[in-house]
């Protein structure tokens, strides 16, 4: 998961910065005194009040003003530091309404990356010349393939003899890059004893565990079973917190200085909310860490488990490190046709007559998730939802909406994440309700890898309209951006503003024009919108008086449409400060 910083910019960044820099009190002095300190450049505050200024000063890791040139050299004394980016743009630190670090390390720690571009059958060989060098592992986990059945996979089955060329002695499990589905070989149906479970998994109209036409387990797993294999593979503390660390870097080095960590676990088998709160303790966080942690459709206890989660967001409530919320998964995917829908998928996705995707919460448990919520709410914490079709955005509304009528005067900043579709009449309730949404606009963009499967639920013209984001904002819905684990924030931004894709070789089409939103609402969905969701309005997401020192200079002015349309996806950040501490970015090359 880590991006590396090329030589060159992080040349180019230090560069920029240290020829900058102007200590007047001497270069140790500056060191020392890292948090006093002004900075002078084109500063975009994302406050309505005073959009634009020449120079913030910051005193302790706080804000102390932000405003012109003048007014701010009454705040230097000796010990503070000067740093002039000139023509460069100071935005605040950028934030991510909905991502995944603890997650992702259930697939990629201790495990092996695929390539989405690779066929299976590359994909598993590279598995085998893993193993081979990774000898004496209990099962081997992979993530990121991806399968086109009419396209690079074309005539391979999805079943275990992918990975069965890998090893048919040691349990292999590999999950698709979109991350909610998983091939499993042979060797690992028997070690999980899949076909022991199917009555288990295969029951409400959900089929998790993939059978063939003798009842057997083909290997391909789907949704619940999916994490619950997945999340059973012990990971150690300290395994976890190197993860975490690696990965915080990349983040930073994408302009992020807080993220929502949306879905963590505390278990014997993955002890992640120990690892955030002692990395913490230890000051190694740099990224502010917003986490919720996350509540399944077979936890066994779910209101129990709940008021563990209260305890645990009273222990962990440090700058870095803060447990906000609750995440609850209640459909799937689009590319492992396991979203839910209120209408039947169209026949080419081959799932019959009467198949609306995969429902992870039901009628029959629906008063148990409305309790979730209110036990959450009365006690300070929110409720994330995972919803993309709009079966499960409409579940989700009707959920928040039962909870909230017995709490009408609550704090409501409850929400779901993703919504690939919703209907009108979902899409009016929700300002009324005071539920937010986290989108994702680089799944805006119609590529050639998601096309197929998107259509193949909706049909074409209605796959068009999927992934609103105009429509949210002008009903005055409280609308976040997340990345979902990856783009930097140039990526969110052109997608946003042109409804495109940047590398056109993947699709040139253009989905939804009128969707495009401005440069400006772009970046407020990357600010104070998000930082709104957590909470943390007063804290982060602006530039001004008493927030965080949370900054991050580029050479682009995000603010121009000219300058998004034509914009390089791949931009760094030429500095981050987090709390008034600069970070190192050539420390990401390490």
């Amino acid at each position: 998961m880590k991006k590396k910083f090329t030589g060159l910019l992080a040349f180019l960044a230090l560069t920029a910065l240290f020829s900058a820099v102007i200590f007047a009190g001497g270069c140790d002095g500056g060191k020392e005194n890292a948090n006093d300190m002004v900075l002078y450049g084109n500063v975009v505050t994302m406050d309505e009040d005073n959009p634009l200024c020449e120079a913030v000063v910051v005193k302790n890791g706080t804000i102390v003003f932000a405003g012109s040139k003048d007014e701010a050299e009454k705040y230097i004394s000796a010990k503070t530091s000067s740093i002039d980016y000139g023509d460069n743009f100071i935005y605040p630190g950028f934030v991510d309404g909905h991502s995944h670090i603890g997650l992702m390390a259930t697939l990629l720690c201790n495990g092996l990356q695929l390539r989405a571009e690779d066929p299976l059958i590359e994909n598993a060989a590279k598995m085998k010349e893993f193993i081979e060098k990774n000898p004496g592992k209990e099962v081997y986990k992979g993530f990121g393939f991806w399968y086109l059945s009419d396209g690079k996979d074309k005539g391979t089955s999805l079943d275990h003899s992918i990975f069965d060329r890998a090893s048919t002695t040691v349990p292999i499990v590999c999950v698709d890059g979109g991350g909610h589905s998983a091939l499993l070989n042979k060797a690992a149906i028997k070690h999980f004893k899949l076909k022991e479970l199917i009555p288990v998994y295969n029951k409400d109209g959900c089929d998790g565990i993939k059978v063939d036409a003798d009842g057997e387990p083909t290997g391909y797993v789907v949704e619940t079973p999916r994490f619950d294999i997945v999340e059973s593979l012990p990971i150690s503390k300290e395994d976890l917190k190197r993860y975490i660390l690696d990965n915080q870097e990349d983040y930073i080095s994408r302009g992020y200085t807080t993220i929502c960590e949306a879905g963590i676990l505390e278990t014997e088998a993955l002890p992640m909310v120990s690892a955030y709160k002692e990395l913490a303790q230890e000051k190694k966080l740099k990224l502010k860490i917003r986490a919720l942690c996350q509540i399944s459709e077979t936890t066994k206890d779910p209101l129990k488990e709940v008021e563990r989660i209260i305890s645990l967001a009273k222990q962990c409530n440090d700058e870095y490190f803060k447990i906000i919320g609750v995440k609850i998964f209640v459909d799937g995917v689009p590319e492992a046709l396991t979203s839910w829908t209120n209408k039947p998928y169209t026949a080419s996705a081959g799932k019959g007559d009467n198949y609306y995707g995969y429902k992870r919460w039901t009628d029959s448990n629906k008063e148990t998730f409305t309790e979730i919520v209110r036990k959450a709410n009365k006690n300070g914490l929110l409720v994330h939802a995972h919803a993309m079709g709009e079966g499960a955005v409409h579940y989700v509304t009707d959920r928040f909406e039962e909870a909230r009528k017995d709490m009408p005067d609550e704090d409501y900043r409850n929400g779901f994440a993703h919504v690939s579709f919703i209907e009108d009449e979902d899409m009016n309730r929700l300002k009324d309700n005071k539920i937010s949404v986290f989108l994702a606009p680089q799944w805006s963009a119609w590529k050639d890898d998601t096309k197929g499967d998107e259509t193949k639920i909706y049909g074409e013209e209605k796959a068009k309209q999927m992934y609103k984001i105009k429509s949210f904002i002008d009903k005055g819905v409280t609308a976040s951006f997340h990345t979902d684990g990856a783009g930097t924030v140039p990526k969110m931004i052109y997608c946003a503003v042109t409804r495109s894709y940047p590398d056109k070789t993947l699709n040139p089409q253009v989905r939804g024009e009128n969707e495009k939103v401005s440069p400006a609402e772009a970046l407020k969905c990357l600010s104070v919108v998000p930082a709104y969701t957590m909470k943390e309005q007063d804290n982060i997401g602006c530039i001004k008086k008493g927030m965080r020192a949370d900054l991050v200079v580029y050479d682009t002015d995000f603010r121009d449409k000219d300058t998004v349309a034509s914009l390089d996806c791949t931009k760094l950040p030429l500095s981050v400060f987090s709390s008034g501490k600069h970070i190192d970015l050539s420390e990401t090359d390490k």
